[in-house]
């Protein structure tokens, strides 16, 4: 499951400055003043200080967005926007794939530099701006890929699959920032779907307001705290059929190609507020957090949350109905079949 974007397992499924060319891109142009937004883009937000994140950082977080994110970690902090269009990321990369690589790789010194590479592989990365955000070093620029970089941009942990880390994807275009740190890269960006014809202007600006508000903080980051066991741990499993996908299937699931996948069994296990889930069909694994208030079961993997109304059988088989907004392929993957307990 790519991190970087929403996607159910098996790959069902989640105006700026002229364009520079990939020589102005890569130049070494003096740096702009820090990032200021504009009048119009300034919104009365909320204050936000990091838990656990490796790098603490105080935020004032845009009023377009949720003031408290869906994740904060050791090594990845996220917020989504009301409606879901939008979602902010946070991350210190552990190690990242180069493009067309299995191998993982250790974060190379000059982080920008590799990140240039990405145009020889289908990237795009225009509308370069070179400043200080919080007094650090800071390249800003416009990402967009033609075709899948998995785990390009960096994964928050060793020994994560590419498909599970961070990296540019068609779907998506992106507003990032390297930040230069003690500790290495800091890499925030700005997420927008491709299909939603965002207007650059405004994301830009929205991304501005951002960054002015970021701060690095002296204070040590917290431990996470332990997690202890849930009434719903155990493994579970379900199998989607050829005629589930005929009748409960997005479009895709139901074409010749989509149909020669199934029948695909899941296996599901859940363990003190952590998940992890694989299927059959291919090597696609996913894995997050969750946590259950009453009869509601949410799950959180890398800024995607999914929120299940759960009953639980006698025999400890869980019915799920998907609570939205939910992606349609979302749904068909995780309610079609009761979760079975072995």
């Amino acid at each position: 499951m790519k991190r970087s974007r929403r996607r159910t397992f098996g790959g069902w499924v989640p105006l700026v400055a002229t364009a520079l060319s990939l020589a102005a891109c890569s130049g070494g142009s003096a740096p702009s003043p820090p990032l200021a937004p504009s009048a119009a883009a300034r919104s009365t937000g909320s204050e936000y200080s990091t838990k656990y994140f490796t790098t603490p950082l105080d935020l004032s977080v845009p009023s377009w967005l949720v003031p408290t994110p869906t994740e904060d970690t050791a090594q990845f902090v996220t917020f989504t926007s009301a409606d879901d269009s939008r979602s902010v990321r946070i991350l210190s990369p552990v190690v990242l794939y180069p493009p067309g690589s299995t191998t993982e790789t250790p974060i190379p010194q000059d982080y920008v530099g590799y990140l240039l590479t990405q145009t020889a592989h289908g990237g795009h990365l225009t509308d370069r701006i070179d400043t200080t955000v919080d007094g650090h070093p800071a390249t800003v620029v416009t990402a967009r890929t033609d075709k899948p970089l998995d785990g390009s941009l960096g994964c928050p942990d060793t020994g994560i699959s590419p498909s599970d880390c961070f990296g540019l994807q068609p779907e998506l275009i992106l507003r990032l920032a390297v930040i230069r740190t003690d500790h290495g890269p800091l890499l925030i960006w700005l997420r927008n779907q491709v299909s939603a014809k965002p207007d650059l202007a405004t994301e830009t600006q929205h991304f501005t307001e951002l960054l002015s508000g970021v701060h690095f903080s002296a204070r040590s980051p917290q431990a996470a705290p332990a997690r202890a066991a849930t009434q719903l741990d155990g493994t579970y499993t379900w199998t989607i059929t050829e005629q589930d996908a005929r009748m409960y299937g997005t479009a895709s699931d139901r074409t010749s190609e989509g149909l020669a996948r199934f029948p695909i069994t899941f296996t599901m296990v859940l363990e003190k507020g952590n998940w992890t889930m694989q299927e059959t069909s291919s090597s696609d694994t996913g894995s997050g957090t969750y946590e259950i208030t009453g009869d509601r079961l949410t799950f959180h993997w890398s800024g995607t949350t999914l929120a299940f109304d759960v009953t639980k059988a006698k025999d400890g088989t869980l019915h799920l109905r998907g609570i939205a907004p939910m992606h349609p392929g979302e749904r068909f993957i995780w309610t079609t079949k009761p979760w079975v307990k072995r």
